[in-house]
């Protein structure tokens, strides 16, 4: 099914209602009335908490969704369900992480957020929206309307002469044997392009650590390749994606391409890595650090 300009924004508004809600629910629990259980077979701690208000948040966003995916035929794919492979036979399929950054949430800090996304078959988003409930703040966006803070249109920020270049990295990858090779070579090149320091930071999940990149003057959130069937997946990066291109930053895998976010092997992404990025003299750096790293 053909969706037309005003089928779109439609659609962005129950998406934008039903993470409103899910954020709802998921103020609604405390540390200490919050079950946590784990996940068999994950490739890291991220990836194995889940808690109870994971389920519930993805079941608020389906029942707000199930109306839209009946009325204009479209697919559903949530973290916390299987994957019924539909997304390959409809035009269009919603793309839902309940709870991005588990661990933060179970931690009581603000790096958690829900992420919604519609993508098409070809895997391209059309329509990305992040609520982060405990600040409040909405990100919404689609290839038509462009890119939203709160209703209000997203700027990013202009300030190039900022001496410091900011890297954003996974919580795991701060005890990744390659880390201290990592902080030398980006230091190095860092340099090279007219920075005078750099920082490495960690913040929550994998959607609030790029939103945090398009709201600094110079920064970038990168992941590496990774062999097999582990790491980040689709509805990790679905809803980011639309942001930023629809914010004209920089979005891509680590070889430059688009993200594949239909991927036919595995709803797995770290395959191809990942770069989010204020400018391309940013997502620059990341690209020599790479073919450095070898």
């Amino acid at each position: 099914m053909h969706l037309k300009k005003s089928d779109i924004i439609k659609l962005r508004q129950y998406a934008v209602s039903a993470a409103l809600q899910a954020g709802n629910v998921l103020r609604s629990y405390s540390l200490e009335n919050l079950t946590i259980n784990k996940k068999e077979n994950a490739s890291s701690l991220a990836g194995a908490v889940v808690t109870e208000a994971d389920l519930k948040s993805q079941e608020i966003i389906s029942e707000v969704l199930t109306r839209t995916c009946e009325k204009y035929d479209l697919a559903f794919l949530g973290e916390e369900k299987p994957d019924d492979k539909q997304r390959f036979t409809k035009d269009y399929f919603w793309c839902v992480d309940p709870l991005d950054g588990t661990l933060p949430f179970t931690e009581g800090t603000e790096g958690y957020a829900v992420s919604i996304a519609l993508i098409s078959r070809e895997g391209e988003s059309v329509i990305g929206v992040a609520h982060n409930p405990p600040t409040n703040r909405t990100w919404v966006a689609d290839h038509h309307e462009g890119a939203f803070l709160n209703t209000k249109p997203i700027t990013l920020v202009k300030d190039r002469s900022s001496p410091e270049a900011l890297f954003f990295v996974d919580r795991s990858f701060l005890s990744d044997p390659r880390f201290e090779a990592t902080k030398e070579i980006l230091d190095k090149l860092s340099t090279r392009a007219g920075f005078e320091e750099i920082s490495i930071r960690h913040f929550g999940g994998a959607v609030m650590q790029a939103l945090s990149v398009i709201e600094t003057p110079r920064a970038c959130y990168f992941k590496l390749p990774r062999a097999g069937h582990t790491g980040g997946s689709l509805w990790d990066y679905a809803a980011t994606n639309c942001i930023f291109n629809a914010a004209g930053a920089y979005v891509s895998d680590i070889f430059g391409n688009p993200m594949d976010l239909n991927r036919k092997e595995s709803t797995f992404m770290n395959h191809r890595g990942l770069i989010y990025a204020t400018d391309q003299k940013m997502a620059d750096i990341i690209f020599e650090y790479f073919h450095i790293l070898g």
